[in-house]
């Protein structure tokens, strides 16, 4: 498969943030209908080990509406264990609806408004989250991230 790297409208500067909505909910139901975030978790538990008790520093990168975290957050919590999660995205659309759909739960969260492709994390997580954007970037890029 031949990756392609062309600009989505998503990526558009100007997007109305009406439209940027839209695009994310299609993304949501990607998300929702293939289970990406109990995959991540069960992923997660095994490579971990984790117990009732332990705390994960979590970031999601180009996290989009969050829905990814969101539910993985939210099993972690249904077993116990503590998360603290940081929304990242380049686009302040995005981290908009992120933080819109984190306020009404009792997951602590941040947000980092940064661009990853010329920017590192400025600290460690425990895990690292990412969902339909690795696409975008270079094979090289992805392999070094």
């Amino acid at each position: 498969m031949i990756r392609e790297f062309g600009p989505e409208l998503m990526d558009q500067p100007g997007v109305d943030p009406e439209d940027y909505r839209v695009c994310l909910d299609g993304l949501r139901r990607i998300n929702v209908l293939s289970r990406v975030a109990e995959r991540f978790w069960r992923t997660t538990v095994r490579a971990l080990r984790l117990t009732p008790g332990a705390t994960l520093r979590v970031v999601d990168t180009a996290c989009g509406g969050a829905d990814v975290s969101l539910r993985f957050a939210t099993l972690a919590r249904q077993a116990g264990v503590r998360v603290n999660v940081t929304l990242q995205d380049r686009s302040s659309h995005a981290l908009a609806v992120a933080v819109e759909r984190f306020s009404g739960t009792a997951i602590p969260f941040s947000t980092l408004q940064t661009d990853l492709s010329i920017a590192d994390l400025p600290e460690e997580f425990d895990v690292v989250l990412n969902s339909l954007f690795l696409h975008h970037l270079p094979e090289k890029s992805v392999v070094e991230t």
